[in-house]
């Protein structure tokens, strides 16, 4: 492999790659949504079949 060799264009140092907030987002919604989505599932049938209330919602 390659030493990180010093980037520039034109005379300008380029940044290095860093994480961001859209980046942490788009990498972490495509499985916090289908989680978040199959746990409510999972606790609705549950209050359906035995009747108690076991969501964060029931306390509000």
């Amino acid at each position: 492999m390659r030493a990180a060799s010093k980037h520039t264009v034109m005379g300008h140092d380029i940044a290095p790659p860093r994480p961001t907030l859209t980046g942490i987002l788009l990498a972490t919604l495509p499985l916090a949504i289908p989680v978040l989505i199959l746990t409510g599932l999972a606790d609705l049938v549950m209050q359906l079949v035995f009747h108690v209330c076991t969501g964060w919602w029931c306390w509000i």
